[in-house]
């Protein structure tokens, strides 16, 4: 019943065919600016801390300033953590500039550095499992295609663990591997420790490497390898008359230039790549860029502005011959004014818009297109009613629209399949007609109904993977359930096992049921009950559905997180339903 159940299927049972429409296009997105940034200073078990939450909201502030979009998070516990970083990923499109500043505690176990949230256990052997990789952090972020990753990281501090073990070191964090367009920067080099404050007279609310981080992004015209080089080398200075050692180091795979804030005059926050005015901090852009731009300029032509922005996608000059370009490709108004004006036609809608509803064909089922996105898959180890294989949690990311059968597949709809010869006759079940969803399909007969549509369509469907079926079930939620927590409330929104079916099968059913009545014994026609947020009707009750996956019994600790379908290379032997039945 509940969404979060993973069952196992080898034998003939009640279940229907859902189906996936896939690979849909979608719209391009204007590019944004995106922040995450969290300050951890209340730790419950380990060492806490001062002046992390003060440096979170100093750097949210200062990047809100340059026009992003921050989200800001204080004092933050892993379950919390995983939803904020959940909601953080759906949010990035290709081509979006992203930072993410943490300051708090990290440690660096077996070459691994991790960031702790506040309730993370004084056992240090249990870090791996409950806190946050920033090597998977930067690799989930990378698979949104964004056109710059920034992480700070101000978490170099003492090892916060009374028995650090063999396998992890006294202070700092391990160099950390990057992958194009992306720049890490630690506030403290390896076996560093990071400063709170310059001695006993030092009262600044900031750790000494946020308070020159921001005030070098608020200089305007200052590119970002600029302020990386200016604040190392203002920090060091700093930590020295002190009598310690803090050099910041950075790590850099960025292409192009980035700037928090602008220089020539502009706005303060609108990025300096590729526009005009940016050239007035020290860019570091390479000659080339100038000169090509100079050329472009001289020849005057739109073909000579095309092959500059060709040439030189991230370079300073790139808006100026988008708008040359234009202005070159503007058709000349008309010498006499007509006499009257055309009232220009809407925009006409995207093909597969997410929410749009389609049929391919009269007996084809009803589909709905699901927007993409990323969600925590799995339940918390701590839910009630949870199943040892329904974990552990993790951020999976679905890149693509795709489309969902709106209802569960009927009898009628399979009978067309049989017609078409591309299905065997279904058993019809004694309570059931043809407007109830088909029942008793093995996962072959529900693989070969996909593929008759196709066939038929010449569209591609396919099974849903599990991932995909997670993700459309909870329809953006982070609760058990899409409607909430509460089964109390599971009649209004599913056919489920309740009083009416115990009533009629007392002898037969001795599992637990719902305290409710629904008002149907078996199973209820397609869509009788209330749909979730994506429109989709019956995911967590009347019959069970098949999908792609493979069954392991060790839940999804070698599962994809790319949406895709775990398969084992040897075939299955049991394959996955979800789902209530």
């Amino acid at each position: 019943m509940r969404m979060t159940i993973k069952h196992v299927a080898t034998a003939l049972m009640a279940l229907m065919a859902l189906i996936v429409y896939a690979a849909l296009g979608a719209a391009p997105a204007q590019a944004a600016r995106l922040a995450l940034v969290i300050g951890n200073d209340s730790y419950a078990q380990i060492q806490p801390l001062k002046n992390a939450r003060a440096d979170a909201a100093a750097v949210a502030q200062a990047l809100e300033a340059a026009d992003f979009k921050v989200t800001l998070e204080r004092d933050v516990k892993r379950s919390r953590l995983n939803a904020v970083l959940r909601r953080f990923m759906a949010g990035i499109s290709g081509g979006d500039e992203v930072v993410f500043f943490f300051a708090g505690h990290g440690v660096e176990m077996q070459g691994t550095n991790y960031l702790l949230s506040t309730d993370v256990s004084d056992d240090a052997g249990e870090v791996q499992d409950d806190a946050l990789a920033l090597q998977r952090l930067l690799e989930e972020v990378s698979k949104q295609k964004p056109r710059l990753t920034l992480a700070i990281i101000d978490a170099c501090r003492d090892n916060p663990f009374r028995e650090p073990g063999r396998t992890m070191g006294t202070r700092g964090l391990q160099p950390t591997a990057v992958v194009t367009g992306q720049m890490v920067i630690y506030s403290a080099g390896a076996k560093q420790k990071a400063l709170d404050r310059l001695g006993e007279q030092d009262q600044t609310r900031n750790g000494v490497f946020t308070r020159v981080l921001l005030e070098e992004m608020k200089t305007p015209g200052l590119e970002l390898r600029e302020v990386v080089k200016r604040v190392r080398d203002k920090v060091s200075a700093l930590a020295k008359r002190a009598g310690a050692e803090q050099v910041p180091a950075s790590y850099d795979q960025m292409l192009g230039d980035f700037y928090f804030r602008r220089g020539g005059g502009g706005a303060p926050g609108q990025t300096g790549v590729g526009q005009p005015g940016a050239e007035t901090g020290k860019s570091g852009l390479p000659d080339g860029d100038a000169e090509a731009w100079r050329v472009a300029e001289l020849i005057g032509t739109a073909e000579a502005y095309r092959l500059y922005q060709e040439g030189n996608p991230a370079g300073r000059y790139i808006w100026a011959a988008k708008m040359r370009l234009a202005a070159l490709e503007k058709p000349a108004a008309p010498a006499v004014a007509p006499a009257a004006v055309a009232v220009p036609k809407p925009a006409p809608e995207p093909e597969y818009a997410p929410g749009k509803v389609f049929r391919d064909c009269p007996e084809c089922p009803e589909m709905v297109v699901i927007p993409p996105g990323s969600f925590m898959m799995g339940s918390p180890a701590d839910e009630a009613g949870r199943f040892d294989d329904e974990g552990p949690q993790r951020v999976v990311t679905i890149a693509r629209p795709f489309a969902v059968g709106k209802f569960e597949v009927s009898f009628k709809e399979w009978s067309a399949c049989v017609q078409g010869g591309g299905c065997k006759d279904a058993e019809v079940s004694h309570w059931a007609d043809d407007s109830h969803p088909v029942v008793k399909i093995t996962w072959d007969s529900a693989l070969a109904y996909t593929e008759w549509l196709a066939e038929k369509t010449g569209k591609r469907y396919r099974l849903l993977t599990e991932a995909e079926w997670e993700y459309a079930a909870r329809a953006g939620t982070e609760t058990a359930r899409y409607w909430g927590n509460s089964a109390s409330r599971a009649c209004e929104f599913e056919n489920v096992l309740n009083r009416d079916t115990k009533e009629k099968y007392a002898k037969q059913i001795t599992w637990e049921t719902f305290d409710c009545k629904d008002g149907f014994i078996e199973t209820s026609p397609p869509g009788t009950f209330k749909a979730n947020g994506f429109k989709l009707h019956d995911m967590l009750g009347n019959v069970a559905e098949w999908v792609q996956d493979c069954y392991a019994a060790d839940g999804y600790r070698k599962a994809p997180s790319d949406g895709s379908a775990h398969v084992s290379q040897a075939g299955c032997d049991e394959r996955v339903v979800r789902g209530g039945s």
